[in-house]
């Protein structure tokens, strides 16, 4: 990392051992999805900034994750191996896909923290805007689901990732790329130029929220 440098941890969405890929689809699945095609790209992008650099955090890299532990537990020992001992980022983006029983349900949604009782995160919602109006643009054949908060009906429970983040003043966001279900999606996610186009975007959409926190 670079002096000067803004760090981004970056999850790539559940873990590939004992039948954790996430959602399946269209011939795709959720973790392989991330893994291989979004992350590469979004490491490409990242080699041309000079002000952002990315920590990534995948179970398929680390043994000790794989506990006898169920879905946000396992999580949970994920996220607490991000700030465990390392310097506390000041992004961090978990990568997702959807899946619905209704195939005609889709399109992208960036969740963040929201509390029981109406108060807000108000950096990671900030962050989840710039994500979806970049996103928006990229990808014009999706819809935009927009900012949804981890209360909301769609959500129905709070998200460890969420609530770690803002816990440690880290403005930390879930996007779901897509539903897998949804053939229009799996259209859109099957393109070449996608991931490249997803990168693009994330990458906008921190510069602008970087430039005017400093502003």
């Amino acid at each position: 990392m670079r002096e000067n440098q803004t760090t981004i941890d970056v999850s790539i969405g559940h873990a590939p051992e004992k039948g954790w890929e996430g959602a399946k689809g269209g011939g795709l699945s959720e973790y392989a999805y991330n893994s291989t095609l979004i992350k590469p790209a979004l490491e490409s992008a990242l080699v041309q900034s000079s002000s952002l650099s990315a920590r990534w955090w995948d179970a398929a890299d680390h043994p000790e994750w794989r506990r006898e532990k169920e879905g946000n537990l396992l999580l949970l020992d994920r996220l607490r191996a991000m700030y465990r001992g390392e310097t506390r980022p000041k992004i961090a983006i978990a990568l997702h896909n959807n899946a619905s029983r209704n195939p005609r349900y889709g399109g992208f949604m960036v969740i963040y923290r929201q509390e029981k009782d109406g108060r807000e995160d108000l950096k990671s919602k900030r962050l989840a805007g710039l994500l979806c109006n970049e996103l928006a643009l990229a990808l014009p054949g999706m819809k935009n689901r927009g900012v949804q908060g981890d209360q909301g009906d769609w959500v129905e429970r709070n998200l460890a990732f969420t609530r770690w983040a803002h816990a440690h003043g880290t403005a930390g966001v879930i996007l779901e790329l897509g539903f897998l279900t949804c053939p229009g999606d799996v259209e859109v996610l099957r393109d070449p130029s996608t991931p490249a186009k997803v990168a693009g975007a994330v990458l906008k959409a921190i510069n602008t929220y970087t430039a005017e926190r400093l502003a």
